[in-house]
């Protein structure tokens, strides 16, 4: 799975490999099991700013995955 998003006039990239996330801005890369973590790594910033733009990548996967269905309604 690949996502990619527009970051300060270049693409973040997120990639899940098996069981790592594989993240990269230009020539800069960074890994972890968790995306959040591997973009906090590799931007050096604050945690909230790594889940803003992990939910940005996640959003870009969602479409080739079908979305639950809420049931009991």
């Amino acid at each position: 799975m690949r996502a990619a998003i527009p970051f300060h006039g270049g693409e973040l990239e997120a990639r899940l490999a098996g069981e790592i996330w594989i993240v990269r801005l230009g020539e800069l890369e960074a890994r972890s099991k968790w995306l959040d973590f591997a973009l906090s790594r590799l931007l050096d910033d604050d945690t909230q700013k790594a889940h803003e733009l992990a939910a940005k990548l996640e959003e870009q996967l969602l479409p080739d995955q079908e979305l639950p269905t809420r049931s009991g309604k």
